[in-house]
């Protein structure tokens, strides 16, 4: 029997302070740096990626899934500080699936000069939004990260997944031979695709899946660890997955930094929990699946 465990990290937000500018003070960018210096509910710390880092990799993990929300404004410099710290772990670009969030396509600049994918080289995997979906063969299953980021008007962090993508995403699922995962930023399940931060175009991608049989569907966005589950083929039910943030210091102790693993055996979805940041000791302590 073939055993892999992967693990899912989420919007890690990875903070550079001395990218903010002056002009941004009339730009979006503004909210972004003003959460990022002045919001309890937003105190990423950089250093807690590179122990969780370490950490996966005693425990085995042979993947890795990063759901979007890589950095908070999209500067360029922001992506160089993130793939350094990528760089200096012990994983190999081949060993992530890392896929957009809304604040990785925080302006229509950032978005239009392909700032992630330049910046993040090897890692990011394909070498533009326009490149999506990103698909990795992990052996016996096929890891399908679609993008949902687009760039949004002032207050607005929805996605959406552009139709292009879409029938790509119909022919793999079609003619995979093996299990898939699906991993986006944005949550997929009905009611959550509202104009405000949604993925409004959440049922044409529900429709699509209710005719596929798919492992599971990680995802990001909602900085919270949930549990839904997408109609599938057959009346098979998709287990969705959504992980909070994974360097994360608040003051509620139960929101602190925290990874997703996720077991399979022969490619198919064995075991799925969460492995929580204690700062009180500097352990990561695996806690109730999620």
């Amino acid at each position: 029997m073939s055993e892999k465990l992967i693990a899912q990290i989420t919007d890690i937000h990875y903070p550079v302070y001395k990218t903010f500018k002056f002009k941004d003070l009339f730009s979006k960018r503004i909210t972004g740096f003003a959460n990022l210096l002045f919001s309890s509910r937003r105190r990423f710390r950089p250093h807690l990626l590179p122990l969780s880092l370490q950490n996966l990799e005693r425990l085995g993990v042979k993947h890795i899934v990063i759901t979007g929300d890589l950095v908070n404004l999209a500067y360029p410099a922001e992506y160089v500080s993130l793939k350094e710290v990528l760089e200096e772990s012990s994983f190999t670009p081949s060993q992530f699936t890392i896929i957009p969030g809304n604040h990785d396509a925080y302006t229509k600049t950032a978005y239009a000069n392909n700032n992630l994918h330049k910046n993040l080289g090897l890692f990011a995997g394909v070498d533009s939004f326009a490149s999506y979906p990103l698909v990795r063969d992990i052996g016996d299953f096929t890891i399908i990260g679609l993008s949902t980021a687009i760039p949004t008007e002032f207050g607005m962090a929805y996605g959406r997944i552009d139709d292009l993508q879409l029938q790509k995403l119909k022919v793999l699922l079609e003619n995979s031979d093996k299990p898939q995962v699906i991993a986006l930023h944005h949550p997929p399940q009905k009611g959550l695709d509202g104009w405000s931060d949604g993925l409004v175009n959440g049922s044409e991608l529900r429709k699509l899946l209710s005719r596929s049989k798919v492992e599971c569907i990680l995802h990001g966005h909602e900085h919270l660890n949930s549990g839904h589950w997408l109609q599938g083929i057959d009346s098979t039910r998709i287990p969705v997955y959504g992980t909070s943030c994974a360097i994360l210091d608040p003051k509620q102790s139960s929101k602190n930094a925290t990874v997703r693993l996720l077991r399979f055996l022969d490619g198919h979805l064995d075991k799925t929990w969460l492995v929580k940041y204690n700062k009180k000791t500097g352990h990561w302590n695996s806690v109730d699946t999620i």
